[in-house]
């Protein structure tokens, strides 16, 4: 972020741009693979009635970070 305003003629043509994204995407990935056992609840809200975060919220991040990486 640092760069983006110090230097961003570096920034735009360095790796970070999509190297970010494409991290997010990863551990979105990862994320959707090992927390299969969040609650599968239709509620489209962050948290489910236990204050536990939704798995299809997880899922819906990767689109997400899809969009960005994009």
């Amino acid at each position: 972020m640092f760069m983006y305003f110090y230097n961003y003629e570096w920034y735009s043509k360095s790796f970070l741009v999509w190297s970010q994204p494409l991290t997010g995407c990863i551990q979105t990935m990862t994320a959707i693979f090992y927390f299969k056992f969040l609650p599968k609840n239709d509620d489209p809200g962050y948290y489910s009635d236990k204050s536990v975060m939704s798995y299809f919220f997880v899922i819906e991040n990767l689109f997400f970070s899809g969009l960005l990486l994009f």
